[in-house]
């Protein structure tokens, strides 16, 4: 390359410097996006590239190995090939990458910045590098905040749509009880209350109006003291016991139980069996998570997993991909992953997974911690 393309291209870079942005931790970005990530119109796929984006900026702290905050000063053009891209994106194919960039490249949180052969490439003066020619992530950073407050946003939502669908159903309990006070149409209604409140995509203002709703309802029925007038009912929050308890013991028509995640502003799904106590994994159903009858119930009592991917994977290469996924938000290595899939099996790598995911601000190595979960794991399997 001439001397005169090299001196277009300084100029240019110093043109398209990046403009200041508050520093924000690469985990806190990826949690933020996969919340919000309906909101923003992307993908699993999407969040996924971003992910792998994001991975190449010098975020390691090089004494402590600690994960540092990414700043306005660093160098936010990703100049790696789609070759080493796909190889970091778990084998992605190249057709897929470049469908994805052109998806963010459109929703505006990356562009590219391309050299006159539209090849990608560093820009070095003195011997270090001072800008490159590749993809710009620096639309990404400059929107973090925005994204961060967007999906605290949605999970504030999320809490207050959990509290209104526990006071709803305390109160549909309630209502079957006093069944024979009701008339046909109240009862429908009521009875098919429940079912409503199931729906994921109900937002605030849906379980909102069914709350409303079977509160008229319940004017027509007489309480025979304070305690268990609908205003009482509605201001109370009850356990998860009490909503069984109270729906058992309802009409004949209705004996199934309720069951509700725990997680704190997730989506709330019902099903019908809660079985977190999973048996002794053999060799069979380590293959066979996601055929098992009891994977939703596993999934959902996953409070921080079922966050971050609220769909059950519905194949063993599909659920691979979402550890893998999982394991580089918070810095596994994939050795060290293909080690406690072998060792623990998928159900008790999740819940440690879990674990990890929510406690990820006072765990400063992850991987050790993991690498000693599995040879505890390892130990008690060779007692006698």
């Amino acid at each position: 390359m001439t001397a005169v393309p090299r001196a277009e291209a300084h100029l240019d870079c110093a043109r398209t410097q990046a403009a200041e942005f508050r520093p924000v931790l690469r985990k806190d970005l990826l949690l933020a996006l996969k919340i919000a990530r309906k909101r923003l119109g992307l993908t699993d796929t999407n969040v996924s590239v971003l992910a792998t984006l994001l991975s190449f900026l010098p975020c390691q702290d090089q004494m402590t190995g600690a994960e540092v905050p990414v700043t306005h000063e660093m160098l936010l053009v990703i100049f790696a090939s789609n070759a080493a891209i796909c190889e970091r994106a778990n084998g992605m194919g190249d057709r897929k990458l470049r469908r994805n960039i052109d998806r963010l490249v459109a929703a505006g949180l990356v562009r590219r910045k391309d050299s006159a052969t539209g090849k990608r490439f560093p820009i070095r003066a003195s011997g270090k590098i001072i800008d490159a020619y590749g993809i710009d992530i620096s639309p990404l950073l400059l929107a973090a905040d925005r994204i961060i407050r967007l999906a605290r946003q949605i999970k504030a939502e999320e809490e207050e749509i959990r509290g209104l669908r526990a006071q709803a159903l305390a109160l549909r309990a309630e209502l079957l009880r006093r069944a024979d006070t009701l008339g046909k149409a109240s009862i429908d209604v009521v009875e098919g209350a429940k079912t409503v409140l199931r729906r994921v995509t109900l937002g605030v203002e849906g379980v909102r109006a069914v709350h409303h709703q079977l509160l008229e309802i319940a004017k027509e029925a007489p309480y025979p003291n304070r305690s268990s007038s609908p205003d009482n009912i509605s201001k109370a929050n009850p356990t998860v016991e009490e909503l069984r308890s109270e729906d058992t013991v309802s009409s004949s028509q209705v004996t199934k139980t309720i069951s509700m995640s725990g997680a704190d502003g997730q989506n709330v799904r019902q099903v019908e069996t809660y079985k977190i106590e999973i048996k002794k994994e053999t060799k069979a159903n380590k293959q066979d998570f996601v055929r098992t009858e009891d994977a939703s119930d596993i999934w959902f009592s996953l409070e921080n997993v079922s966050t971050f991917f609220p769909d059950i994977p519905k194949s063993l290469s599909q659920l691979q991909e979402t550890v893998y996924l999982l394991g580089r938000f918070i810095a596994l290595s994939e050795r060290t992953l293909a080690k406690a899939i072998a060792s623990m099996g998928w159900t008790h790598l999740l819940k440690t997974l879990d674990y990890l995911i929510g406690n990820a601000s006072r765990i400063r190595n992850p991987d050790g911690y993991l690498t000693r979960i599995i040879a505890g794991h390892q130990t008690r399997q060779l007692q006698p």
